[in-house]
């Protein structure tokens, strides 16, 4: 409502200034929202150039008793904008763990957009903690399929055993695949996913907040397809009269 209220502002001949970071201008901010869409002269959407690599990647999303609630929910949301940063042609599978793996989103084209959020949707969260039958099935999921970027996001938000992990990781990489690690929660197992995110060549990320799930699941999205940020050298040009602007007086344009 309020991006709309600023829309109308602007038609109707009021200034608008937006000044941000990455954080908000960014992959997982305001990128695709009302404001970007409708408001803004610019996109914050970086066109390609070339085409982007074909993308294979796999969500295994901790659903163990300690997940229910928001964790749960917000972690479904997070998956499913995942599917929404992807291509359509790239790949996404979504597999859930507890004591046991289940494929709640089979590894398919991301373009099939109804279809993996419906079934996102029906997950629950409720038993234990076992990260390496998932991290094992997203191994022969990807090993499976032809792609230039295989890549693994590993959600948990509490301790498992460490058993295998840092093999299979090891082997993952020698295939060319990439794990990145996500913890929430203060009972995270920090050491570990740190451990599985710097031997699987990704990223660990850690938040207290279950509401920033999303973002850091599609900037990652981002980062791993090369699409969030493009540098090379550029000119800058400003309007006429620029310096009248009463908002940017003292500036030094």
């Amino acid at each position: 409502g309020d991006m709309k209220n600023l829309r109308r502002y602007v038609e109707l001949g009021g200034g608008l200034l937006v000044i941000g970071g990455e954080d908000s201008l960014g992959s997982g901010g305001y990128q695709g929202t009302y404001l970007d869409k409708h408001v803004l002269p610019v996109r914050m959407e970086i066109e390609s150039e070339v085409q982007q690599a074909t993308i294979a990647m796999i969500l295994c999303i901790d659903r163990s008793g300690s997940m229910q609630g928001s964790k749960i929910e917000l972690a479904k949301e997070a998956a499913r904008a995942t599917a929404e940063a992807l291509g359509h042609d790239d790949k996404i599978g979504v597999f859930a763990f507890d004591n046991i793996t289940r494929a709640i989103v089979r590894l398919q084209r991301a373009g099939n957009r109804y279809r993996i959020a419906t079934d996102i949707g029906r997950l629950t969260a409720g038993g234990g903690t076992n990260i390496y039958p998932c991290m094992q099935q997203a191994y022969d999921a990807l090993a499976s399929v032809s792609a230039r970027i295989k890549h693994v996001i590993l959600l948990s938000d509490g301790k498992a055993p460490r058993s295998g992990i840092d093999a299979l990781v090891n082997q993952m990489r020698r295939s060319g695949m990439t794990v990145t690690a996500v913890g929430v929660g203060a009972e995270v197992d920090r050491s570990l996913l740190e451990a599985i995110a710097d031997r699987g060549g990704g990223r660990a990320y850690f938040t207290d907040r279950p509401e920033t799930l999303p973002r850091i699941f599609v900037r990652e999205t981002k980062e791993v397809s090369g699409e969030s940020v493009v540098e090379r050298h550029f000119r800058a040009r400003y309007a006429p009269r620029v310096g009248r602007v009463d908002m940017l007086k003292g500036v030094d344009i």
